[in-house]
This record gives C-alpha cells, sequence and structure tokens, in this order.
C-alpha cells in the first residue's frame, strides 16, 4: 500500500455549506519506540494536540481519530487501531480560536511479531462531527492538516531488552506564543540538536547544535500557526512541545 492511502482517507470530510465552518489541525507528539513483548504484543501511547485555527467547538461536540502504522520503507500499512471506524471522544470544553486541546491514548497491538525491527510512520488522524445520532461531520475549510505524522522505531523483542531508554527532561521554552524569538534553556552546557516541525510533521528547522545551555531560535519569517519543538541533548530528550507563533 503506496503513500496515496493517507491522501485518501482525507475523502471522509463531506462538504456542505450548510454545516458549521471550522478549521481543525492537529500535532502529533513524538513517540517513543515500540517493544514488541514476548507475548507478541506492543503496547504504545500515542498523544496528539489539536487547535482550532477558524470558529469554535462547544461542549458536547465529539471529536474522532484514528492511528495508523505504516513500515517507513515500504509504505505498506503494518495496522490501524481501531481496526474499523474511530475512537470518539466528546469535547469536555469549549475550545477557541488558537486554543489547544491534548488527546492521549495507549494502545495494545497483540498478534503481530516483528522479527527484525524497523523504522515506521506514525499517522493521527482526526476530525470534528456535531453532536447528533448520525455523527454529521463539521465542515473543514483545510482538511489537510486533520493528519499529523512522526516517525518512531519499531523493535524487536531482542532488541527492545538490550535498547537504552533515553531520560526525559524539560527544558524551559519562553515566550510561548512567540513574535520573532525562541528562547531555550538547557540543563547543561551538553550539545543539543533541536529540531522545529509544523502541524502536518513537516520539518521546519533543524541541526540547531546548542554548545551553550540557552538557545534562541529566530522564528520571524515563520507563518503564524503551531509548531513542535523536539530536542535531544546526549541520552536526555524532552517530551516535544507545542510552540504557537503569533506576529
Amino acid at each position: 500500500m503506496k503513500t496515496t492511502f493517507i491522501t485518501t482517507v482525507l475523502l471522509f470530510t463531506i462538504f456542505s455549506s450548510s454545516f458549521a465552518q471550522k478549521d481543525w489541525a492537529v500535532a502529533l507528539h513524538q513517540p517513543d519506540n515500540f517493544k514488541s513483548a514476548p507475548d507478541g504484543s506492543t503496547t504504545f501511547a500515542v498523544e496528539f494536540d489539536c487547535q482550532i485555527l477558524e470558529g469554535s467547538v462547544q461542549v458536547g461536540d465529539k471529536l474522532i481519530y484514528r492511528v495508523l502504522i505504516l513500515d517507513s520503507e515500504s509504505q505498506e500499512l503494518i495496522i490501524t487501531l481501531p481496526s474499523s471506524g474511530f475512537i470518539p471522544s466528546n469535547i469536555r470544553y469549549e475550545i477557541g480560536s488558537s486554543d489547544i486541546y491534548r488527546i492521549g491514548s495507549e494502545f495494545t497491538a497483540g498478534g503481530l511479531t516483528i522479527e527484525d525491527s524497523k523504522n515506521i510512520t506514525v499517522v493521527v488522524e482526526s476530525y470534528l462531527t456535531r453532536n447528533s445520532e448520525n455523527d454529521d461531520p463539521i465542515i473543514d475549510t483545510d482538511s489537510t492538516n486533520n493528519i499529523s505524522t512522526a516517525t518512531a522505531r519499531w523493535l524487536s523483542e531482542e532488541d527492545a531488552a538490550s535498547v537504552q531508554d533515553f531520560v526525559e527532561f524539560s527544558p524551559l521554552v519562553y515566550p510561548n506564543p512567540a513574535q520573532d524569538v525562541i528562547h531555550v534553556q538547557l540543563p547543561s552546557s551538553e550539545p543539543a540538536n533541536m529540531e522545529l516541525t509544523d502541524v502536518k510533521g513537516n520539518l521546519v528547522l533543524s541541526s540547531m547544535e546548542s554548545v551553550f545551555n540557552k538557545q534562541s531560535i529566530d522564528v520571524s519569517t515563520l507563518p503564524n500557526g503551531m509548531y513542535v519543538l523536539s530536542i535531544k541533548q546526549g541520552q536526555k530528550v524532552n517530551r516535544p512541545q507545542r510552540i504557537i507563533v503569533q506576529h
């Protein structure tokens, strides 16, 4: 199955002027490595942020989403979670323009034996629906940002038993929202690599090596919107942090 599979899912959105106009964007957090277990199962967590860029979402509206795992090299679909349909989640509070709504789920993929570790692409696909029996879709003015991707590695049982986990740390990142510059305060002066991606998973800035414990990132030329900052410093990694650029 080729990459066209991902784009075809956009046909899910039905366009009709009778529905409220929204613009809904999702940004997938960088997942940890997937580790195969002796019983043939793999448990992993998926977390993503949602942002309403146009309009607002009311209490009782429903968010539906699913997760797809693909082989990064062949683009073959490995598994879809759930196996059919979408996972429903009722909106608990009103979401206004530029507000962030976070979703997190833990999944277990049973019965899949990964003999050789492989690079994978994690895809989260999310839509808004009305609070109705028919789950009528709320029209999204730009459905291309309903999908977000990230890469990870699915480890075989043997590799999972020997891999060294990274230690998570929380650098100070400010200001947020940012107009022109983002400052990053690191826990030490050890060299660090940083990556900034947009809500579609596209790399915006990378290879920003820091040799001091404070680094500044120029975002003055970036369009307004939500971005995700990932940092690796030795054996330490941050949980990717959402950054809003607002000039």
